[in-house]
């Protein structure tokens, strides 16, 4: 008997979740990266709750929660090219001249969030 057979008497919420764990599980080349995986997922249930930068990170190891910008930016970092053009990488994962560019952007992003965290303080 096929897997596709007995997924027909399920109910449709746990079809749903056999399929994807199929995906999943079908996605891995190797032993090695099923493992990694199986490791993430039983770090994110240690405390009982799954928090959204743990599904994250498990949709990024399984393979299925990627982007095409984040598959682009990371086959770019692993020939060492920069994260937003095909130019060699300098430092941090970008080129010589977007290199500044992403300081000034992560400067902003780390004012912006110690200004919102001074303003709860405030009474």
């Amino acid at each position: 008997m096929t897997i596709k057979f007995l997924i027909r008497f399920l109910p449709e919420e746990y079809q749903a979740l056999l399929v994807l764990a199929q995906r999943i599980v079908s996605s891995f080349d190797t032993k090695e990266k099923a493992m990694e995986f199986f490791e993430v997922v039983a770090d994110s249930l240690k405390d009982g709750k799954i928090k959204t930068t743990e599904w994250e990170r498990m949709g990024s190891k399984a393979g299925i929660f990627t982007t095409r910008q984040m598959q682009y930016q990371n086959r770019n970092n692993q020939q060492g090219l920069c994260k937003t053009c095909p130019k060699p990488m300098s430092k941090s994962g970008y080129c010589a001249e977007h290199y500044p560019r992403h300081l000034e952007l992560n400067r902003q992003r780390y004012h912006r969030f110690k200004s919102k965290n001074l303003a709860q303080e405030l009474p």
